[in-house]
């Protein structure tokens, strides 16, 4: 969600931002591409669950297939940190509908002129793939970084890799 506050902010106040970090995102509209059913589902049936349960059947769809089980250590300190505080159910609905609404909706992101990093993982289950290459060639002054085998939740699965590439964007637009 944080995408689609990002390019709402850039369009209603393009004096407020310099330039963009766009991660496992897109422009929304008809033409987006859905997260697969099973995706959604899962999310749904979720939210009927004890929180530590639907965190730890939700979470590894932010993730690509099998990391979780691949990093068990590393998701269980993710889940850990997740049940310190979590987030109420009556948030995490809104948080859902408001993502459809920006889904439904689309943004007119052509009219952004400041630069703009795009970064997605080949197996976002969240927001597909094809969602972040469309924003990119969309977006008038976009680099596309787009990385072979990770999941929606760029920043923990792959956090090296992710914070050099946003360190590199953000020094050539300084």
């Amino acid at each position: 969600m944080g995408g689609y506050v990002a390019l709402t902010l850039a369009l209603e106040r393009p004096d407020f931002v310099r330039s963009l970090v766009l991660a496992g995102t897109g422009a929304g509209g008809p033409d987006r591409v859905r997260r697969p059913a099973h995706v959604a589902a899962a999310f749904t049936a979720g939210l009927r669950l004890p929180y530590d349960e639907f965190a730890r059947r939700t979470m590894p769809y932010t993730f690509s297939d099998g990391w979780a089980e691949a990093n068990p250590e590393r998701f269980e300190e993710i889940v850990a940190a997740r049940l310190e505080r979590p987030s109420p159910y009556s948030t995490i609905e809104a948080h859902a509908e408001a993502c459809y609404a920006f889904y439904a909706a689309g943004s007119e992101v052509e009219r952004i002129e400041a630069p703009a990093l795009v970064l997605h993982g080949t197996e976002d289950w969240i927001v597909p793939v094809e969602n972040g290459r469309r924003l990119a060639e969309r977006l008038p002054n976009a680099q596309y970084v787009e990385l072979p085998g990770r999941g929606h939740n760029l920043p923990l699965e792959e956090p090296e890799t992710f914070a050099a590439a946003v360190r590199a964007f953000l020094e050539r637009v300084r």
